[in-house]
């Protein structure tokens, strides 16, 4: 075999090698959540959960009907999600190792699961107030007791995150753009931004992170800091917000954009 022909056959090797490394990756994997041994995730319209280091996937959920936002239970034992069994949205919990997953909610407005509040209660956002509201709200049920549905204290939310003991609520009014299916939100500027508000269970106080006509969506508590998701510099970038001493950072960012300060936070870039 001349050299020629070797660099052929070898190029040929490589390129198939290559074809069969992409043809065995699994592709448009969802709506991750990771607890202390598993991940779960949404894959072909169910739920699926593999060991932490990726090993040993396996489907949880096998309806027809959509699931998604798989959320573990603190304890990591059970998985809560969105499913859309029988022409309606409801939440379900399935334990991790497996079983027929159990209805938490039957009202015929839609359930969209948003966290626990511990291992025995889950909240979801629902518009089943619309008579009364003009956006959603944040309910919570007990899943050992059916029925056992009640409003959190906020008259209006559509997403939401409590702090570690409880008192204080990182929250949002308006609905988050990114989760409109076939709506172009890229650097929408109008009246229906949603900014994130802290909600003081105690003394009823409400404050907003400052924000610079962006959409703030998505807060997660953690610590005494609020993390959320902002296109504040015209990308979707991930920052935090510190509750005691009013420090906004940026935890990553897919480009270079130039920050500026206002009086109430600084702006850093972590990586």
């Amino acid at each position: 075999m001349n050299k020629t022909h070797f660099k052929l056959f070898a190029a040929f090797l490589l390129g198939t090698s290559f074809l069969q490394t992409k043809a065995q990756e699994t592709l448009l994997l969802r709506n991750p959540s990771i607890s202390a041994n598993n991940i779960a995730f949404v894959y072909g319209g169910d739920i699926w959960i593999a060991d932490k280091n990726g090993a040993n996937p396996r489907r949880l959920t096998t309806n027809p009907g959509v699931e998604q936002n798989p959320m573990f239970s603190p304890d990591g034992k059970k998985v809560a999600f969105t499913g859309n069994y029988d022409g309606n949205t409801d939440v379900y919990v399935i334990p991790v190792t497996g079983g027929e997953p159990k209805r938490i909610t039957y009202h015929p407005s839609s359930d969209v699961l948003r966290g626990w509040l511990n291992n025995d209660e889950v909240y979801y956002t629902t518009s089943r107030d619309f008579t009364y509201a003009l956006s959603p709200r944040l309910y919570s049920s007990n899943i050992q007791m059916s029925g056992m549905d009640k409003a959190l204290i906020m008259p209006e939310a559509t997403q939401g995150s409590p702090s570690a003991d409880g008192r204080y609520w990182a929250y949002i009014k308006n609905t988050d753009p990114t989760e409109r299916d076939r709506v172009a939100f890229k650097r929408y500027r109008g009246g229906g931004m949603p900014t994130i508000w802290i909600f003081d269970t105690k003394t009823k106080e409400i404050e907003t992170i400052p924000n610079v006509k962006s959409n703030d969506v998505k807060p997660l508590w953690l610590g005494t800091k609020v993390y959320f998701l902002s296109d504040r510099d015209k990308i979707v970038n991930i920052f935090s917000y510190d509750t005691k001493c009013i420090f906004r950072t940026i935890l990553h960012h897919h480009s270079a954009p130039k920050y500026t300060s206002d009086s109430a936070a600084k702006y850093t870039t972590l990586v």
